[in-house]
């Protein structure tokens, strides 16, 4: 997995490769953590580059959004495949993750001033 970060406010992460998770994943937490750091509390995850998740990146998106909504923020997640989606549902993380269709709809779910 390799990731890309747009520092804006929400944060937005573009995340490509076979499957999420991995040595990536501590780095992912950091970057994470690092917007939290500079007051960005809140999140957009396009997962449209991804081909699979494992339980390591599923542990990794908790992580985050752990980490986010204790901050006072949140994340939403956009792309995700029919093989994740399935894993979201399968998982019962779908009623936990907020998914949206495009980039802005998951920006404008924010309350950001």
């Amino acid at each position: 997995m390799t990731f890309t970060v747009d520092h804006s406010n929400p944060a937005f992460f573009v995340l490509s490769g076979s499957a999420l998770g991995g040595p990536e994943a501590m780095e992912f937490t950091e970057a994470v953590n690092s917007c939290i750091g500079s007051g960005v509390v809140c999140a957009v995850v396009d997962l449209s580059g991804l081909e699979l998740m494992n339980s390591s990146g599923l542990g990794m998106l908790v992580a985050a959004s752990r980490n986010l909504v204790g901050a006072g923020g949140g994340i939403a997640l956009i792309g995700a495949n029919d093989r994740i989606q399935k894993l979201f549902t399968m998982t019962r993380l779908d009623s936990v993750f907020r998914q949206y269709e495009t980039r802005e709809e998951a920006a404008a779910s924010f309350d950001i001033r």
